[in-house]
């Protein structure tokens, strides 16, 4: 009887704040209208500063600008935004969502991965946009299914990539997707805080040669293959180091990574670190990266961190998700194999059981080209002109962004 009654009260609650909503949009009919980020954590991730970034550029364009986080998972990440009321934490409360947007006459929201309640918004006047982070190898059929269902109810998909629109295409069948690449804030990367993270603290020597990886610590960043590849970098030559970075996510993942690393003969060698703040990142890649590495298992195409470190005029050496689609210019960029022939063919599963792995064959590739680029490094940091890279800037992605999307 309690959850009858707990039922009802829910729905009349919901029943009231629509009929609250609709009274908000009569009365704000001729008002600035707003547009707001929903997201299923807003701490430090990628997807997190993407949308931050999102809610600049529809910020500084003069619209009521918010992010709203489906879950309590909030973090430093939130000081970029300008005001505590412009981030709402929903813990799943829909009726309180329908209360913040009236009250902020938010009629487009920008979805994350995250789908909460994309068809009820719909069917109340929305104008939904779903934008395609990465390559879900996590899903499962079902979850396809239900996906396909639910962005019938979006005005617009996004990829943030050729390699997701690629991958979302052939998965779920639909089309009419489009690519706009995530941007940097260039002005923050090249004037931001100086480091608190320095070679000298790291105990890394001034010669020496330092591989650097930025990436949660989950399944898909495979940071285990880090060991194997810093084991065959020391068959080679001893004075190259790899800096491990970034929040960790897989509580499982990072203890067996920590395991496997105490018992490496590389053990010297990798220096794991855990969150870098945002506005230092320009400083810390500049002071502790000479070649940018990221091993990825299946990724979004173009992680922020590579685009951070092209931007510091780094070379990067990473797993080949089309890059040649994604760049104009990829001299500055090497390419490796992925560790399947075919992404549709990879399951949860198999993924899991990657991640795990070291893969020798694919570690000495990896290190060999490593070794190359070392040798040539030099050239790497002569030969750069920042211009060739302006079209990562955040200010490209915000034109784009407001150009495609009616608000």
């Amino acid at each position: 009887m309690r959850k009858i009654l707990t039922t009802i009260k829910r729905y009349f609650k919901i029943l009231k704040a629509i009929c609250y909503l609709i009274y908000c949009r009569i009365k704000s009919t001729n008002k600035t209208r707003g547009v707001a980020q929903i997201v299923g954590s807003f701490n430090s991730g990628g997807l997190e500063q993407v949308a931050a970034n999102l809610y600049k550029a529809f910020d500084e364009e003069g619209y009521n600008s918010t992010v709203i986080c489906v879950t309590n998972n909030v973090g430093p990440i939130c000081q970029q935004l300008k005001s505590p009321s412009h981030l709402r934490i929903l813990y799943y409360d829909f009726a309180d969502m329908l209360i913040y947007c009236a009250k902020n006459n938010i009629r487009t929201l920008l979805f994350h991965f995250t789908t909460f309640h994309m068809i009820s918004l719909k069917l109340l006047g929305f104008r939904n946009y779903y934008i395609i982070h990465n390559t879900y190898i996590w899903f499962e059929k079902d979850e396809w299914k239900k996906l396909k269902i639910k962005l019938k109810f979006s005005n617009g998909l996004i990829a943030v990539s050729e390699w997701c629109k690629d991958y979302f295409e052939k998965k779920t069948e639909l089309n009419n997707i489009k690519v706009i690449l995530n941007g940097i804030d260039i002005d923050n990367i090249n004037s931001g805080e100086k480091s608190s993270i320095t070679r000298k603290n790291l105990n890394i020597k001034d010669k020496e040669i330092v591989c650097l990886t930025v990436g949660s610590y989950t399944e898909q960043k495979h940071q285990i293959k880090l060991i194997g590849i810093m084991e065959e970098i020391l068959l080679i030559r001893k004075d190259i180091k790899i800096i491990c970075a970034g929040p960790i996510l897989n509580n499982e993942l990072y203890n067996l990574f920590m395991k496997k690393l105490n018992s490496s003969i590389a053990k010297n060698n990798i220096i794991p670190i855990n969150y870098i703040p945002q506005e230092e990142m320009g400083d810390f890649i500049q002071q502790n990266c000479d070649i940018y590495l990221q091993p990825s298992i299946h990724e979004a195409g173009v992680p922020l961190s590579v685009m951070e470190a092209l931007l510091k005029g780094k070379p990067v050496i990473m797993t080949d998700f089309m890059i040649n689609k994604t760049f104009p210019n990829t001299e500055r960029i090497v390419g490796m194999k992925a560790e399947f022939k075919n992404i549709l063919n990879i399951s949860p599963k198999d993924v899991s059981i990657i991640s795990k792995k070291i893969n020798r064959k694919s570690a000495k590739e990896y290190a060999l080209k490593i070794c190359e680029v070392a040798e040539n490094i030099d050239k790497f940091q002569t030969n750069f002109e920042i211009e060739d890279y302006l079209f990562l800037d955040r200010k490209r992605m915000s034109e784009e962004y407001i150009n495609y999307i009616k608000i």
